[in-house]
């Protein structure tokens, strides 16, 4: 049993991080450039397609939520 536990452990794979200046040049690449998620983080240095696609798509998320004002609520107390 104390074995498998062992080798279990072993078996976790870790999250990859990424670095400022790959996570800059990706933001250059699919916003400054114009080039698509999936060629944005090849070029960026070694993205994970699929992490570069959700990036994308948060940037594009983000970016439309700031250009719309929110809508301001005025409370009016009860009588």
């Amino acid at each position: 049993m104390e074995k498998i536990a062992v080798k279990a452990k072993q078996q976790i794979k870790p999250y990859k991080s990424y670095s400022n200046k790959q996570k800059l040049l990706f933001v250059y690449y699919n916003r400054v450039k114009l080039v698509n998620a999936a060629k944005s983080g090849r070029l960026a240095g070694g993205i994970a397609e699929r992490t570069a696609q959700k990036w994308a798509k948060k940037l594009k998320v983000d970016k439309d939520s700031k250009s719309k004002p929110t809508k301001l609520i005025t409370l009016k107390p009860e009588s």
